[in-house]
């Protein structure tokens, strides 16, 4: 009987495999009783117990064990405190104590001891204490000897043993046959071979085809399972008058051909590599750039890359030697691919980091087998897979794989163009590197004179200041506002930001805010961050030298600022400083005597820091500081001293205006210092002194980087910004967005080698920390130093924070990382170069070490040592100065501090370039310009070779023997491990997509058919282990995945094959016989009836209402967000409702905050693969068609296309909405229902039934009715 219900499941050959398993025998039961009886009694004598005493613990003491113990102390769990509990050999061994029973003594053993509550030290007990019965019985059983029939043997610490051997014979393993297709009585009935197969076994069980569907039938269906979106009426027409014989195929060339064939096709595959762009958890943080990932699928299934080129790029995509390169847009498709790896879930601050990155690689893992191989892999992280042929040493060796690869940001851009440019701009920058040698002798001639004569300037402003202050007469300066009134007078306040009055103190969203005068001033947080608005000053006329006033609040240039108006044009500007305090500003107004002004206080940004804060704006002829006076000082100086340039000066003179200038630290401390001194005594000693590096053999150090010598060893380059070795001589780096040479960079490795402008890394190979800190010899600006811990890349506070440093500093300097926390964790160093006009980064030497930094890497130096007799002398001894650091930097000897000097006038623009050398840097610039624009995709970079242990019972601190990365002993034949000393994925890669890998073709075949019929050859297209369905046509199935190699991989001729099959042209008309022999229709009598996928139920409403968007690529849509829609990560700002008409796959897909309609069409939720959607019917989906604002806002946009057309009857504009909903006519009875319809939605309106033609209400209505039909949302 049993094998007469599953027969029409199966072919032959699969019924031949299983029908061992349930043949029936006569006697069979009698024979397995008898044999079971003498077996337990053999048993029973062999161990000295009785049967009674085994029943015993049968009974009473194996239900027990079950309930409360094996969650914790079972060979599938941790094993607390080492014990297991589900086996005999479990409790004889015991745990880290010792035997936990001794038999017969039951007051010793500590398994009763522990249940018991006799020793306070062991209090590993159930939730609930034991009743005393149930203890009483644990002490009989004990005192009978511990009586345990069970036989199973406690697995050994590691690794089991399986029989590999026989799983490998299940059918999935084995190499595809060459089919030849069977022989069918109907030949008439056969269009392709595929015809062949299937006919075959309907023939056998007596069962005939469906008839063909009809034209109108098979061109929706066709359409939308290709494209995702419904036929237009005139595609339909057209097709219908196409009476030839080539007139279906035609029509699926023209749909495979439409760009619309890969979005559909790429959407297939996003739910393979649970494709998101945020990664959930409580955060829900942004994956960075992988939206270009999404957009690189949409190009692949439209210009059918062959599928193993396809794995390839996904697999391996950044290590291939010859990357795809797109024709046209000269993208790198192929690093694109590795994207996948990382659209799995993450949380930013996880407090057991070797368990997370146990869970992020298992995630990588599963997807990885499932998406390409259809196995489970994954369930053999704890142990050997229970069912198929995959060992835990199996899975630890592709976790080696994933482990010893990392995550970075890639270049989308051509690797060998962008190459081809940074050599054309190296030679432009040498030319420039060369014409600045040749004129910097004469460019800094006298700059020493400069120098002297500003320090003059800053000494006459402070007497000036003094002197004006103590004479200057208050009562003359013109208050513009004081902000101390009950409002804000005259002023004109717009939005919300600075509310009705001035504050008084702090507001409820505030820090302490100090520095403002009197009790009142202008404050914009009056409603939070997040208001806007402005404060608008009556106009008044400009008649004093200065404009004073006291700032605070956000720093956002034209956002939070305050502006000077005159005649419309903003003439002066101030922003806050990201602080509560108020700090006095003045702005020189002199040039604008008389004029008429307004001031503005601007408040135009959400968020931290979103607001600003001002007080006391005063109209005066006295500065708030001297430092206001230096131009005014810099003029009068050059009338004293006509050698001297005035615009020159004044530049000198701004300098003065930075506050690090009084600290010793500044290049120009010393100077000034001894200036001052000169003017009292002479002659004075000048002498200055340094850092510089030296022997690194230490014994409690490493050095983990040393690039000095001009090789980066063993340390990985990513991208063309680091070049390939380091510079024998000083660099320079022309950044800014005017492009000026800004410094002068020592000969250390950098990222300026040829532009600021392409992007690089530079990486250490993984090494496990040792030491108690990790310092790294570095300088720059915008860019990173990271130590990435076991690939965590979500580096943020609380506990991961200080593993992340911002480099901003002009001299190289010791970048110090506390590490003492991660002692004996896996990690790596990563210098990560941001394109950008400033970025750069340059880095020399990495060292770990213990203590403080050894003093062989600090020793001091002086630099020189010099008498000097007067400022004259001064300034010459300060040309020469920076004459001889130039001339060390140009030969690539130059130390840390001597480049000080040259920097400092390079950046505060002192030195003067010649006409030609400003040619050469703009042929330079323009040749930047020439770059394309940077983008990134989240991608897979390759680390060394590191072995790893496994993980016994998947956890990652009880470690077992050490693997090496290699694929599947099952496929690849043997457990040798990948001869390579990377992480071993190109390698990787080639088994997969190896002809003789059994499992690629037929899986990604499986696919095909499955989103072609609704169901694959393999029901379960994810899983084709031992608990997957069975091929229902598995000669079907080798045929088509053997024809799929030899095509070339081709998809989209394996779809063009399937497609023009007369299998697929069926109609869904199910045979009387098919559904009482076959309920599933496993056998295809017919085709199947679908709903259609939530995505293509909203794409379709876009179709049909007129109001879709073609626009192909580019950033995703922002999701838009219901009141229903709430949590942690939730954006600042919800999208447009329709997405701005555009296709699904464009929508935003955030882990947290899912597009709610498409959830209720079963959208599946991230997080693993999902080859095979659920397909629910429940009550939440005709409640969100009625309901949801989308589909009533589609409704009416159809409504209103509708009413452009000119079509002057009702029942003409009903069939026209027929059409475009259901690529039909409506039948007459259908017309009379909604001309009915159309007049009784009228009366509920008022509209009289001569006005029915022209209201939009109603035929939103109708349009409203149409979406909520079967008809819409299936397809058959």
């Amino acid at each position: 009987m049993l094998y007469s219900t599953i027969r029409p499941m199966f072919d032959n050959e699969v019924l031949s495999q299983i029908q061992f398993m349930i043949k029936p025998i006569k006697h069979v039961y009698a024979v397995l009783i008898l044999v079971h009886i003498v077996s337990w009694n053999a048993f029973c004598n062999q161990n000295g117990f009785t049967t009674e005493q085994f029943g015993f613990f049968e009974s009473h003491i194996r239900p027990i064990l079950i309930e409360n113990c094996y969650s914790c102390h079972a060979s599938n769990t941790k094993q607390e405190g080492g014990l297991m509990l589900d086996s005999r050999s479990g409790w004889k061994k015991g745990g880290y104590r010792g035997p936990a029973i001794i038999p017969g003594d039951a007051d010793n053993s500590l398994l009763i001891q522990i249940i018991s509550y006799t020793n306070p030290d062991l209090q590993m007990h159930p939730k609930s204490q034991l009743s005393g019965q149930i203890i009483g019985h644990f002490r009989s059983w004990v005192h009978m000897g511990a009586p345990d029939p069970r036989t199973e043997q406690t697995k050994p610490n590691g690794i089991s043993l399986f029989d590999i051997k026989s799983r490998s014979n299940f059918w999935c393993y084995q190499p595809v046959k060459v089919t030849i297709p069977p022989e069918v009585q109907n030949k008439e009935w056969v269009a392709n071979p595929i015809d062949q197969f299937v006919l075959a076994r309907l023939e056998g069980e007596g069962l005939t085809p469906a008839d063909p569907a009809d034209k109108r039938t098979l061109i929706r269906r066709v359409t939308y399972v290709l494209t995702g979106l419904p036929p237009t009426p005139k595609e339909v027409d057209t097709f219908l008058a196409d009476t030839s014989e080539n007139a279906y195929t035609g029509m699926v060339n023209r749909l495979l051909d439409s760009p619309h064939f890969g979005e559909r096709w790429a959407r297939h595959w996003m739910d393979l590599v649970r494709y998101a762009e945020t990664r959930g958890h409580e955060g829900d943080y942004p994956i960075q750039n992988v939206w270009p990932y999404r957009d690189y699928l949409i190009r692949a299934f439209n210009n059918d890359i062959p599928y193993n080129q396809f794995v390839r790029e996904h697999i391996a995509g950044d290590l291939l030697g010859n990357p795809r390169i797109h024709p046209e847009l000269g993208y790198n498709e192929s690093v694109m691919g590795t994207a996948f790896y990382h659209l799995g879930e993450a949380t930013h601050s996880p407090v057991d980091i070797l368990e997370d990155e146990a869970v992020r690689i298992d995630n990588m893992i599963d997807v990885t087998s499932k998406t390409f191989l259809g196995l489970t892999v994954g369930c053999a992280r704890c142990h050997d897979h229970k069912f198929d042929a995959i060992s835990t040493k199996d899975y630890y060796s592709l976790f080696a794989i994933m482990a010893n690869s990392r995550m970075t940001y890639a270049s989308i851009h051509n690797p060998d163009k962008l190459a081809n440019q940074a050599k054309t701009l190296r030679t432009e920058k040498s030319k420039i590197r060369q014409m600045l040698i040749d004129s910097w002798q004469i460019r800094t001639k006298n700059l020493g004179r400069y120098l002297v004569a500003t320090s003059g300037i800053r000494n006459q402003a402070q007497e000036y200041f003094e002197t004006k202050s103590q004479r200057h007469d208050f009562s003359q300066d013109l208050i513009i506002a004081d902000f101390e009134g009950q409002d804000y007078g005259d002023w004109q306040a717009t939005g919300e930001a600075f509310g009705l009055k001035p504050a008084r103190g702090n507001l409820e969203f505030q820090k302490d805010v100090i520095g403002f005068k009197g009790i009142g001033f202008a404050n914009s947080l009056s409603d939070g961050d997040k208001a806007q608005g402005m404060l608008t000053s009556p106009k008044f006329q400009v008649r004093r030298k200065f404009v004073n006033f006291l700032i605070g609040g956000g720093n956002y240039h034209n956002k939070t600022c305050v502006n000077l108006v005159i005649d419309d044009q903003i003439v002066r500007t101030a922003t806050g400083n990201n602080q509560a305090k108020l700090a006095a500003v003045t702005w020189n107004v002199s040039e604008f005597a008389d004029k008429t002004a307004r001031i503005e206080i601007v408040d135009k940004h959400s968020g931290g820091w979103g607001h600003i804060s001002l007080d006391h704006i005063a109209l005066t002829n006295l500065p708030t500081s001297p430092e206001f006076l230096y131009s005014e000082m810099a003029q009068q100086a050059t009338v004293d001293d006509q050698s001297l340039e005035v615009d020159q000066l004044i530049q000198w003179a701004n300098v003065l205006k930075d506050a690090k200038i009084d600290k010793p630290e500044h290049p120009l401390y010393h100077w000034f210092k001894a200036i001052e001194e000169l003017r009292s005594e002479a002659p004075i000693n000048l002498q200055m002194s340094g850092e510089l590096k030296s022997d690194l053999k230490q014994k409690d150090s490493a050095v983990l980087g040393d690039f000095r010598d001009g090789d980066f060893g063993n340390w990985y380059l990513e991208g063309i910004a680091f070049g390939q070795s380091s510079l024998a001589e000083g660099d320079i780096l022309i950044s800014g967005k005017d492009r000026q040479i800004n410094q002068l960079l020592p000969s250390i490795p950098s990222s300026v080698g040829a532009t600021t402008q392409l992007p690089g890394a530079l990486r250490s190979p993984t090494f496990t920390i040792e030491h108690d800190f990790i310092n790294v010899h570095a300088l720059g600006h915008g860019n990173k130093i990271r130590i990435v811990l076991h690939n965590l890349q979500l580096i943020r506070d609380p506990i991961y924070g200080g593993l992340e440093r911002q480099i901003n500093n002009s001299r190289v300097q010791w970048q110090k990382f506390d590490v003492r926390r991660w002692k004996g964790h896996r990690a790596y160093i990563e210098m990560l170069h941001g394109v950008g006009f400033d970025n750069f980064i340059a880095v020399d030497l990495v060292v770990a070490h213990n203590g403080e930094l050894p003093k062989s890497f600090t020793i001091k130096i002086q630099q020189f040592s010099e008498q000097v007799a007067s400022c004259e002398e001064l300034a010459t001894l300060f040309d020469q100065r920076i004459l001889s650091a130039f001339n060390v930097w140009k030969v690539g000897t130059s130390d840390r501090y001597q480049l000080d000097l040259p920097n400092f006038l390079l950046q505060h623009k002192l030195l003067s370039n010649s006409s030609d050398l400003n040619a050469l840097i703009l042929s330079y610039s323009q040749l930047e310009t020439a770059l394309p624009l940077d983008q990134r995709v989240v991608a897979m970079t390759d680390g060394n070779s590191h072995q790893m242990a496994v993980y016994t019972r998947g956890d990652p601190r009880d470690l077992a023997e050490t693997v090496s990365s290699r694929f599947l002993e099952v496929l690849a034949g043997s457990d040798t491990p990948y001869q390579t000393g990377t992480s071993g994925r190109l390698q990787l890669a080639e088994d997969i997509v190896d002809p003789g890998n059994p499992l690629t073709s037929r899986v990604m075949v499986n696919r095909i058919w499955h989103h072609l019929f609704g169901r694959g050859i393999v029901a379960t297209v994810d899983n084709f282990g031992l608990m997957g369905e069975l091929p229902s046509h598995p000669k079907l199935l080798d045929y088509l995945a053997s024809q799929f190699v030899s095509n070339g991989w081709s998809v989209k001729d394996l779809i063009h094959t399937i497609v023009n099959s007369n299998t697929y042209r069926m109609s869904s008309q199910r045979s009387p016989e098919s559904l009482k022999f076959d309920p599933d229709n496993r056998l295809l009598q017919s085709v199947n009836v679908r709903r259609l996928e939530a995505e293509a139920i909203r794409d379709g409403m876009l179709a049909v209402s007129g109001r879709l968007n073609s626009k192909m690529y580019g950033q995703s849509e922002v999701v838009h967000l219901t009141p229903f829609m709430i949590g942690r990560g939730k954006p600042g700002q919800s999208g447009p409702l329709d997405g701005n008409g555009r296709r699904s796959i464009y929508i935003e897909m955030r882990r947290n905050f899912l597009p709610d309609m498409m959830l209720t069409f079963d959208l599946p939720i991230p997080f693993t693969t999902f080859g095979r959607r659920n397909s629910t019917n429940v009550p939440g989906q005709a409640l969100t068609l009625m309901n949801s604002p989308f589909v009533i806002q589609q409704a009416e946009y159809w409504a209103s296309q509708m009413l452009k057309q000119e079509i002057d009857s009702l029942e003409g504009r009903i069939k026209w909405m027929y059409q475009h909903a259901y690529s039909r006519s409506p039948s007459e009875v259908e017309v009379n229902q909604a001309v009915a319809m159309l007049y009784k939605q009228g009366r509920e309106y008022n509209i009289p039934e001569s006005k029915s033609l022209y209201d939009k209400r109603i035929w939103k209505d109708l349009g409203h009715v149409l979406f909520n039909s079967k008809e819409f949302l299936y397809i058959f």
